[in-house]
């Protein structure tokens, strides 16, 4: 049932830093700092049960005004096309998806007369229509808006993401890559790791080596995103090994390493772990 008058207020995103894609899509007719403040501290609900078992605090990452929270949600909810469970509206989702309910939420109005939801037809035709004049095809069977499909642009490039997200990015996430690391230098690193204490590791595992092929702006950007990477996945640095700009003359004869190189150079970033037996521990 509809309230019985629409209330203005915000649709607001919360992200959480255990992963890019968890969202917390909710409406208040408060400010949604107050909200967050809430999610964080209240361990009854689901928001606050991720804090506590995680140890960290969910992140105000976007919201919107609109002039019917009610509306403006359900509309969100039914562009997603998922389903969306009565306080629990926690779920995976892609950024560019999640902006692109935003849009049509933030323009849903006030809810009509007849207090029905007005579906709009997302079919295989509206999506290759989508797609004109962008380069890109449909080569998959198209499931719906949300269900991944595999498209092909005009180069060749093939890659599977959802409907909802190609209409609104129209562009190719290859040709993306290709374009912001046309201006980027090649950089190598390796470390030698170690587990950190109490992690999910297998408990036989010894240490690493961590190699790393990353495209960035500097040398401290590629640093940056090393070192995170490694924490990430709960290791611990014993020593960095090399930190260097790179090119592929450097492997001529290794063919693993060209490997890592020109995967590196198509899509931006190429690592490699290689684990040591614990009985086998450097001392």
């Amino acid at each position: 049932m509809w309230e019985m008058k629409p209330k203005p207020g915000y649709i607001y995103v919360l992200t959480h830093p255990s992963d890019p894609n968890l969202v917390k899509i909710g409406r208040t007719t408060r400010e949604p700092e107050e909200r967050l403040k809430e999610h964080n501290s209240d361990y009854t609900q689901l928001t606050g049960q991720i804090v506590k078992n995680t140890g960290q605090e969910w992140v105000l990452k976007e919201y919107i005004h609109v002039s019917d929270t009610v509306w403006a949600e359900a509309v969100f909810w039914d562009t997603t096309g998922l389903h969306r469970f009565e306080g629990k509206e926690v779920t995976g989702m892609q950024w560019d998806f999640v902006m692109m309910c935003l849009d049509e939420a933030k323009n849903a109005g006030i809810r009509p007369e007849s207090k029905q939801l007005s579906k709009p037809v997302r079919n295989k035709e509206w999506m290759i229509n989508e797609l004109v004049g962008t380069g890109i095809t449909m080569i998959g069977h198209y499931r719906g808006l949300v269900t991944g499909v595999e498209f092909e642009c005009e180069k060749g490039h093939k890659f599977k993401e959802s409907p909802g997200v190609v209409s609104n990015r129209k562009t190719c996430p290859y040709c993306d890559l290709e374009e912001a690391n046309k201006n980027k230098t090649m950089f190598f690193l390796s470390y030698e790791l170690i587990p950190i204490q109490n992690s999910n590791l297998n408990k036989d595992a010894g240490g690493a080596f961590f190699y790393l092929w990353i495209k960035a702006e500097s040398m401290d950007e590629a640093i940056r995103y090393a070192e995170y990477n490694i924490r990430k996945n709960e290791w611990r640095i014993v020593k960095q090994l090399k930190c260097e700009p790179d090119n592929k003359k450097s492997y001529e004869g290794d063919e693993e390493g060209i490997k890592y190189y020109e995967e590196a150079d198509k899509y931006g970033i190429s690592h490699l772990y290689q684990w040591w037996p614990k009985e086998h521990d450097k001392e």
